[in-house]
């Protein structure tokens, strides 16, 4: 057999075994925590907990109107074992893309170890457990190895004129992968360095700390745009106006500026207004999820704090007025009491009206700015100027077709993100529908950002790994008592706080994937 059957033979050959082996293995109906309700709400297109998983459901939904199992939730089972034996196979093409890479040639013993080491990646226990349920891990991971995939690809094919094509459907990938999860934008940071590298190569040039630089502004540039900017930017923005018009807008400048940017004109200066509309909107709605507040939720933690400093108050005037020693002081007491109370309820009163204002009339974004503090006025404005100053610098300095070339790619690569995100819509118009089950009820705006930004399980410092550790605990095996020598949570100590980062965070749910 000549190199190029053999490697068929085995791409076949990696999909087909693992893909038996999860097939005989698979549930044979609803099995426990989320599965079932991710075959349920797949089933009857319901909506499943924040933040959602929208492809799953058009998935799901379409496996289980198939007629090959007499089962439902083995029919949405389904969906496991084919993506994680995809995943075996891309896994065998990536490996044997990386062996080639580095003996510089094509050989059968590449194909054999590869074959080998993705068959052995398909029985580690992660990897079978999330490929015979109806769970998301396994689509996700099949979503993060064709982009894994494809990156390689455009490395191998850069010579061809229609390498770029291999850029924008990564992007689509992972805008499609979101609505499955998140896990594919941590292959970023991967996709970056095999550009970084390949670029070194082709312009002979020799890594400096310049270039470092650059790989680290442009890959965390990329990831703030994407998950900053369009997955929460975009809910973002219509919750602090409760106004749809700015959200119509954004997408009809990024929609009219990338046919702009993807037809031939004779005018460089309609192609610079594109590309300059175009980064403005991506940069305008990153910041404004960065910098701007939602005014709405600070008049509520503003009510909150009236609310708490008024039973405190509440608190200290009882004492005070059970301690009066004759009735005049208590009567004193009593009356500061009643005039304190009088004045913390007007404004808390004062407040509430501004915030049902709010919800039903909505904020222009202008009234929004103008509640903003000063700090965060300047930082706006300092970014966005300085983003029309870098483009116009490129715009005179660059004006080629590489810098157009360049430009036309990043629009189509975050229209592609959009474009796959789009799937999203499918929570909030069946939730109008009202389907048997509705988590959270994203029907209207405010319960849709609530749903996206999972509101419900709480916000806390990611750097805090107390509360980390405290709030994840659900008082089994997996609990936070695990690491600790005590049973209050308030007498944890720093030691058993880094004890619970190594031996769990990193060695359990880190090192063992």
């Amino acid at each position: 057999m000549t190199n190029k059957k053999i490697n068929n033979a085995l791409i076949f050959l990696s999909f087909f075994l693992p893909f038996i082996l999860y097939f005989k293995t698979m549930a044979p109906t609803v099995s426990l925590w989320d599965c079932g309700e991710f075959i349920a709400t797949s089933i009857i297109m319901g909506i499943p907990h924040p933040p959602g998983t929208p492809l799953y459901l058009i998935i799901g939904n379409f496996f289980s109107q198939i007629p090959i199992l007499s089962d439902l939730g083995a029919r949405v089972n389904l969906i496991s074992p084919i993506a994680s034996a995809l995943s075996i196979m891309f896994l065998y093409m990536i490996i044997v893309y990386l062996i080639e890479k580095i003996i510089k040639e094509k050989s059968t013993s590449a194909y054999y170890a590869a074959f080998i080491g993705a068959l052995t990646f398909a029985v580690t226990d992660s990897q079978w457990f999330n490929a015979v349920e109806a769970e998301v891990y396994a689509l996700s991971t099949l979503f993060t190895a064709i982009v894994v995939w494809l990156i390689l690809k455009w490395d191998r094919e850069l010579q061809y004129a229609n390498q770029l094509k291999y850029l924008i459907l990564i992007f689509y990938c992972m805008g499609l992968a979101i609505g499955i999860h998140l896990l594919n934008l941590l292959a970023i940071p991967f996709i970056a360095l095999i550009i970084f590298f390949k670029y070194l190569e082709q312009t002979d040039t020799k890594i400096t700390i310049y270039n470092l630089a650059a790989l680290g502004l442009s890959t965390g540039l990329c990831f703030v745009i994407i998950y900053k900017g369009i997955i929460k930017g975009l809910p973002s923005i219509i919750d602090k106006t409760q106004n749809p018009i700015i959200l119509i807008a954004f997408f009809t400048v990024i929609i009219i500026t990338t046919i702009i940017s993807n037809i031939k004109l004779t005018s460089n200066s309609i192609k610079q207004g594109a590309i300059s509309a175009f980064a403005f909107m991506m940069m305008f709605i990153t910041l404004n999820e960065l910098v701007i507040t939602d005014y709405s939720d600070d008049i509520k933690n503003e009510k909150m704090s009236l609310e708490y400093s008024l039973i405190k108050f509440e608190e200290e005037m009882y004492y005070k007025i059970v301690a009066a020693t004759n009735i005049e002081a208590r009567e004193h007491w009593l009356k500061e009491y009643e005039k304190k109370n009088q004045q913390v309820t007007l404004e808390i009163n004062a407040l509430d009206s501004t915030i049902k204002s709010i919800e039903k009339n909505g904020l222009t974004y202008i009234s929004l700015l103008s509640k903003q503090s000063g700090q965060s006025i300047f930082i706006l404005i300092i970014m966005l100027l300085g983003l029309m100053m870098l483009l116009s610098y490129f715009y005179k300095n660059n004006n080629n077709d590489n810098y157009y070339k360049f430009s036309q790619l990043v629009i189509n690569c975050l229209f592609m993100v959009l474009l796959g995100y789009s799937t999203y819509t499918l929570i909030f118009i069946r939730a109008q529908q009202n389907p048997q089950i509705n988590y959270n009820n994203p029907h209207d705006i405010k319960s849709a950002y609530e749903y996206i930004n999972r509101d419900q399980y709480g916000q806390w410092d990611i750097l805090d790994r107390k509360t980390s550790m405290l709030i994840n605990s659900q008082r089994n095996h997996e609990s936070w008592e695990r690491y600790t020598n005590t049973k209050d949570p308030e007498q944890v100590t720093t030691e058993e706080v880094v004890r619970f980062v190594w031996d769990y965070q990193f060695n359990e749910m880190y090192f063992r994937y």
